[in-house]
């Protein structure tokens, strides 16, 4: 949060704010204020476990971050900072980054992410939503304050009841989906995807994209057999990326093309090392694809889950699903795959995740 009004970032707010968070990041919590803007921060331990707690602050003792996301190429940028590192984690990365080339070295990253940055020379508070918008980031913004978070449910106690806005709830019921900036609550809005928010210290709000997918691309005239090659070397590289973690990764297995390619990958780059794949099971043949996630499981040696998703257990958990996902499911019979996925981690959350070493970690 950060006010424009003189008023102190109060303590007990934040810690309210992050409260509703804790399930995002159950594994530490920390906080930062300094007199007008203060930053909270859940964490979900995936990389450097126990050495980048957050919200960190840069070597220059000007900047302070606190991130939500994974970035995938954080050891390539690491070598290239000349930078006091003191952690092992892409979180410095980002501090490092940002002191060496400012906010256009977002244009450097590679993975999931969204964060804040505050710089106290130029008194401006950055927040960097990744090319795709994976991680949601939203925001609210009146004359009196600024307040961010990585879910709506967060921003509750510091801006009250909110209102449906009827114009995005047209756009939703018409599409399914609400558009950035804006979103189903009136006054809240979410960073669009590829783009970079600036709150200066008099409470001016703009947004710039930083990355945008290409409009138009070089024609390759390739052979069927170099084709199959470029892609291959394309879908290993973005694997072999998305497995960097220090803790168990599993694998989402539908039993379809795109699932059962992902996991033959992923199995190819451990090598060996021991898989767990999960799939959902609807107890119905005229959807189900178990037998072939369990034939795809059976070549590449995986340690398969089957998990029963009913009628009854979609029903019940529509509430909490919605909760989540700060807004109603908008293709239930197309998210059934996610519902089991989201039941699934609940139920391992719960018992300690023994099935994966004491953790459950990010199904691709």
């Amino acid at each position: 949060m950060r006010r424009f009004d003189g008023a102190p970032v109060s303590r007990e707010l934040l810690a309210e704010m992050a409260k509703r968070l804790h399930h995002r990041g159950p594994d530490d919590s920390g906080f930062w204020s300094d007199g007008s803007i203060g930053f909270a921060h859940t964490r979900l331990s995936i990389i450097d476990l126990a050495g980048s707690p957050q919200p960190m602050a840069g070597a220059s003792g000007t900047t302070t971050i606190a991130f939500n996301g994974e970035i995938l190429n954080y050891k390539q940028l690491r070598t290239a900072l000349a930078y006091p590192f003191k952690t092992h984690g892409d979180t410095e990365v980002l501090l490092a980054l940002y002191e060496q080339h400012g906010p256009s070295g977002v244009s450097k990253l590679r993975g999931q992410f969204a964060y804040a940055l505050h710089d106290a020379k130029t008194g401006e508070t950055h927040l960097f939503r990744d090319r795709l918008g994976i991680l949601p980031l939203y925001y609210y913004a009146d004359s009196a304050m600024f307040a961010f978070a990585s879910e709506i449910k967060a921003l509750l106690p510091a801006i009250g009841p909110a209102e449906v806005d009827h114009e995005s709830l047209h756009d939703y019921l018409a599409h399914r989906s609400v558009p950035a900036p804006h979103t189903l609550l009136r006054g809240v809005r979410k960073v669009p995807q590829g783009h970079h928010l600036v709150v200066s210290a008099a409470g001016d709000v703009r947004t710039e994209p930083y990355w945008e997918l290409p409009r138009e691309s070089a024609i390759r005239s390739v052979t069927p057999e170099e084709a199959v090659r470029l892609v291959d070397e394309a879908l290993t590289a973005s694997v072999r990326d998305a497995l960097v973690a220090d803790v168990p990764v599993g694998a989402y297995l539908s039993g379809g093309v795109d699932s059962s390619l992902i996991t033959a990958l992923v199995a190819r780059e451990r090598n060996g090392a021991p898989l767990h794949t999960f799939s959902a099971d609807f107890g119905d043949p005229r959807v189900d694809e178990i037998h072939w996630a369990e034939k795809v499981a059976g070549i590449v040696g995986s340690q398969h889950h089957n998990v029963i998703v009913t009628a009854d257990d979609f029903r019940d958990s529509w509430a909490k699903l919605s909760w989540h996902r700060d807004a109603p499911l908008s293709e239930p019979p197309f998210r059934l795959p996610a519902v089991a996925t989201a039941l699934l981690l609940s139920a391992k959350s719960r018992d300690g995740g023994h099935d994966l070493g004491g953790r459950t970690r990010r199904p691709l």
